[in-house]
């Protein structure tokens, strides 16, 4: 009987915590991303590039490969269009993101 109370209370808790998810990217394709992601041209000849990388450190090489910018003292810019439109009205919104800070500048 307790078991049967457990289940039921984590399928209420897995319930509320589902969320849809519009983007998720993981640069697992090498460099297909870039077909996808849109430079800046923001400030022109100023603007860094962006290169596929994990970091100084990992736990796992392949899990967190992200991009890195990796030119001191530039500007950076860089967007993607979302799979599908969506809304947000009388919804919670969340962002999330990983950001790591190898260069000592």
């Amino acid at each position: 009987m307790a078991f049967g109370r457990v289940a039921v209370a984590i399928a209420v808790v897995l319930a509320c915590a589902s969320a849809k998810v519009f983007l998720q990217e993981e640069f697992a394709d090498g460099d297909a991303w870039q077909k996808r992601w849109t430079l800046s041209k923001w400030k022109g000849s100023d603007m860094g590039k962006f290169e596929l990388g994990a970091g100084g450190f990992y736990g796992d090489k392949k899990v967190n490969t992200g991009l890195q910018t990796k030119e001191d003292y530039r500007w950076y810019g860089i967007s993607r269009d979302l799979d599908e439109a969506f809304d947000t009205k009388d919804k919670t919104m969340v962002f999330q993101f990983t950001a790591k800070h190898d260069q000592d500048i």
